[in-house]
């Protein structure tokens, strides 16, 4: 999981970076999170975060229109904001946060934070993986898509890594959330959480990947995709 602090108190970045490992840490021991303290006009995002802290008073940015553009790069991030001032609570939801960490309530914030997390991280439901001689695990709802080539799979995450595993591709279909995923030819596995477009032939995943829909597929991925639109 990738983690994102843009905050010019560094001091305050750094306690929330401990904070937070110590945290995730329990749910996923690969967690990484980046500090930004600056240069916050020039910001590129290499990774795709799952979480991203934004102090709203930055110098110089907005951090509520920061959001905005992060929202138009990055695939549904839970954005947090933080600010020594509440009065910003109500302004900053036309971006939608996750939540809302007033600086100088900081302990309390934080724990509810960890609170609504518990809720989140308990439901996610991990795949278990085997290449070669390697075993893990991946958190499912951080699964783009699964491609079957050259006799071994490969997993795209939203992270950017590739996972690879043994099995077959119908083998690791039956592992996965019947709701969220579906084959839709003889070589991909998609999510449809990270579905951006589609037409009859072909389906878009976020980023611009552009992946086809089988002949003998489609049918059953236009009654699945209904589904998964009513649930």
């Amino acid at each position: 999981m990738n983690v994102l602090i843009i905050d010019d108190d560094k001091n305050f970045a750094q306690k929330l970076k401990d904070n937070l490992l110590t945290y995730i840490s329990q749910y996923d021991e690969s967690v990484h999170i980046d500090i930004k303290n600056e240069d916050f006009k020039n910001l590129h995002f290499y990774k795709d975060y799952r979480m991203i802290f934004i102090d709203i008073e930055l110098i110089d940015v907005n951090g509520i229109q920061l959001a905005k553009q992060i929202n138009s790069i990055i695939y549904k991030p839970h954005i947090i904001f933080t600010s020594s001032h509440n009065k910003y609570i109500q302004p900053s939801l036309v971006v939608h946060p996750y939540y809302f960490i007033d600086k100088s309530k900081y302990k309390k914030d934080i724990n509810i934070l960890f609170s609504l997390l518990d809720e989140e991280f308990n439901q996610d439901y991990y795949l278990l993986i085997n290449y070669k001689d390697e075993k893990g695990r991946i958190c499912v709802t951080n699964i783009k898509y699964i491609e079957s080539s050259n006799h071994m799979i490969n997993i795209y995450t939203n992270d950017g890594i590739i996972y690879h595993d043994n099995r077959r591709l119908k083998d690791i279909l039956e592992e996965l959330p019947y709701d969220k995923f579906i084959q839709i030819n003889k070589s991909y596995i998609i999510n449809f959480e990270f579905m951006t477009t589609h037409t009859s032939t072909s389906v878009n995943i976020f980023k611009n990947i552009q992946i086809p829909i089988g002949k003998k597929y489609r049918e059953n991925f236009k009654n699945r995709y209904e589904e998964y639109l009513l649930k």
